[in-house]
């Protein structure tokens, strides 16, 4: 194999690879662009959930209770509501406490 040669086949070998990894970029920006419309989507539904979250904790604290079984179930299901929306060290929504 002369030396012209060898470097041809050098050169096709790293055509090659600049191609194939060119296009694991390609599919990588595809898989986050798709990731990144999850994201937004699931922020949006989040949005939404918070919003009737809110609603229901109205509804709850203003809730007369009347029996000690009433009491309790208002306060587990205030303190649940609250923790469903913890996020990194702070809680989110209009209820903060």
């Amino acid at each position: 194999m002369t030396r012209d040669r060898f470097l041809e086949r050098q050169v096709e070998k790293l055509t090659d690879e600049r191609d194939s990894f060119h296009n694991g970029q390609m599919q990588l920006q595809a898989i986050n662009s798709g990731l990144q419309d999850s994201i937004a989507k699931y922020a949006a539904e989040r949005k939404v959930l918070r919003e009737l979250v809110d609603g229901a904790m109205d509804v709850v604290e203003i809730f007369p209770v009347t029996f000690p079984a009433q009491k309790e179930w208002k306060a587990d299901w205030l303190r649940k509501a609250r923790e469903i929306f913890h996020v990194n060290g702070k809680e989110e929504g209009k209820w903060q406490k």
